[in-house]
């Protein structure tokens, strides 16, 4: 890591939704989170797609890959970008691309787009447009934020990516860069169901359901 140069993961921005406090503790303070059933199930579940995904794939390159006028998708795919004093990356689930669109895909167990949900699927987004910028203007794509229910497959919700989300993603990246950084205080969640299923629960000072 660069110095001066914060890494955050595109993840970390529903975590920040979810409780700023929480994030703290485990990205700044290094408490250790225990892996749960619903955490291995997942993680089960996304391998599963993606070695169903492999049997099927055929190797391409990107200018191709942006260039199909046929439905292509590519799935698990690792970029990073740098900007504004931090490093951003990400493991994106799926990207599809079409003559009508390129579709940054996120698959979550549930029904409903959360505000941390949106800009995790907002900063895989930027990390599309920054890393494949000539080509996406080359063939004149739009980008598309996609959450698909993990379990059915069906869009949750399905958004142009645009100018005002690229604003609110940047605020949240510097704020939580911020964080990180020691030079603003964690913002505790004010939601008590959140702190009862929390696992700092017993040592987190802002807790509102002590177990």
């Amino acid at each position: 890591m660069v110095p001066g140069i914060s890494f955050i993961g595109a993840s970390w921005l529903s975590e920040q939704s979810f409780c700023e406090q929480k994030l703290y503790l485990n990205k700044v303070k290094k408490l250790p989170l225990a892996v749960t059933y619903d955490m291995k199930k997942g993680a089960d579940i996304h391998q599963g797609k993606y070695e169903e995904f492999a049997k099927e794939a055929k190797p391409t390159t990107w200018e191709e890959f942006f260039a199909s006028q046929d439905l292509v998708t590519s799935r698990e795919v690792e970029l990073q970008h740098q900007g504004n004093g931090f490093l951003l990356a990400g493991r994106i689930d799926g990207i599809e691309c079409d003559k009508d669109g390129i579709y940054i895909v996120d698959d979550k167990p549930n029904n409903y787009a959360y505000v941390g949900v949106r800009k995790q699927i907002w900063a895989y987004c930027h990390l599309i447009e920054n890393n494949f910028k000539e080509l996406i203007e080359k063939n004149n794509k739009t980008i598309f934020a996609v959450l698909k229910n993990r379990d059915t497959g069906a869009v949750v919700w399905k958004e142009q990516f645009i100018g005002t989300h690229k604003e609110e993603l940047l605020i949240s990246l510097m704020r939580l860069k911020d964080v990180l950084t020691g030079k603003r205080q964690p913002e505790p969640t004010k939601n008590a169901n959140k702190c009862r299923v929390c696992q700092y629960n017993p040592v987190c000072e802002f807790s509102m359901v002590k177990s």
